[in-house]
């Protein structure tokens, strides 16, 4: 399966006497792949991928699936080639890195030797020191502190008592704009998005996005990532017992979860195109509009600044909220 993690034997360090556990992932081959820029792109060989997949060439079909293994990196060595690599793409710049990576600005300045904060797209990155999670729902893997914004959007956006789907709901539903052509394509860029999900709004996220995270919510950001999505592609929803945004009339509803005031979310998606089928129709092409949160609103705080109720939503029996 796509991204999913592979319990390998352990590497015994002779020196240390000690056991590490070694990991892998499955990679789909993309258009254009070749074995060099996978090894770069995820801090590995190509004798490695080699190995691990039996191969005697470099050729690879796009399409098929192979394994990359991943070795535990060594945090406190900036010169070794340890942590994933970055490409640098149009927009990168060393804060939006430190803050997709949980990494130090220095640090990454550091490990790669930079005498400049000018990036040229195109060119590689290593980002030290970095844990990278398996995202089988995004084929792919994330740094763990896209892990733990995943799981503050859920315990801002839900409260103790939601039900643990509409937990994992609520997470799917960044996932699926991660993979949505009209969204940002980070979680965190997802995530951190102006006036789309309320937790994470200038007036809430004291309250709601930061502070510590509940078990339930890292478990659900875990379940999300692994695969699970009870909503079926959705990428909005909102409370219907709080709020009514005015984009429903034109999404298709999938699924309520929850059955209290408080717990309770309609999740949305545009509606299919005739004879369109599978998760990549779902996925292409919803509009930049907002999906609408409900903690914030049960906590009788829903604006004309409030995140996802802004774009048309208005609260239930407050009047219309400033578009």
């Amino acid at each position: 399966m796509r991204g999913s993690w592979i319990i390998a034997a352990c590497v015994v360090a002779a020196t240390l006497g000690v056991c590490q556990p070694a990991q892998a992932f499955d990679y789909e081959v993309r258009p254009g792949d070749t074995l060099f820029n996978i090894a770069r792109r995820f801090g590995v060989t190509v004798g490695a991928i080699r190995s691990s997949n039996d191969l005697r060439g470099d050729l690879i079909r796009a399409g098929s699936t192979i394994v990359i293994p991943v070795s535990s990196p060594d945090p406190h060595d900036e010169r070794s080639i340890s942590g994933p690599r970055h490409e640098v793409v149009r927009g990168d710049n060393l804060h939006r890195l430190s803050r997709r990576y949980g990494v130090s600005v220095e640090r990454i300045i550091t490990a790669n030797r930079l005498s400049s904060s000018l990036l040229r797209p195109g060119t590689w990155l290593v980002i030290p020191g970095v844990e990278m999670i398996a995202a089988s729902r995004l084929g792919t893997q994330v740094p763990r502190a896209e892990l733990e914004v995943l799981a503050r959007i859920v315990k801002g956006e839900t409260i103790p008592g939601t039900p643990f789907h509409g937990q994992v709901a609520v997470a799917a539903v960044v996932l699926n704009r991660v993979l949505s052509r009209r969204f940002p394509n980070t979680i965190t860029d997802v995530a951190q998005q102006p006036m789309q999900f309320s937790c994470y709004n200038r007036n809430n996220r004291s309250r709601l996005y930061d502070g510590p995270v509940r078990d339930g919510a890292w478990r659900a950001a875990r379940a999300a990532l692994q695969g699970q999505d009870p909503v079926s592609g959705a990428t909005h929803y909102y409370n219907p017992y709080l709020v009514q945004p005015s984009w429903s009339n034109r999404f298709e509803l999938v699924r309520r979860i929850g059955e209290k005031r408080t717990t309770t979310h309609d999740f949305y998606r545009r509606p299919r195109p005739a004879g369109a089928s599978g998760a990549s129709e779902l996925l292409a092409g919803e509009p930049m509009e907002p999906g609408s949160s409900s903690r914030a609103a049960s906590s009788g705080i829903v604006d004309a600044l409030s995140g996802s109720t802004a774009g048309g939503a208005r609260r239930l029996r407050s009047g219309r909220s400033r578009p």
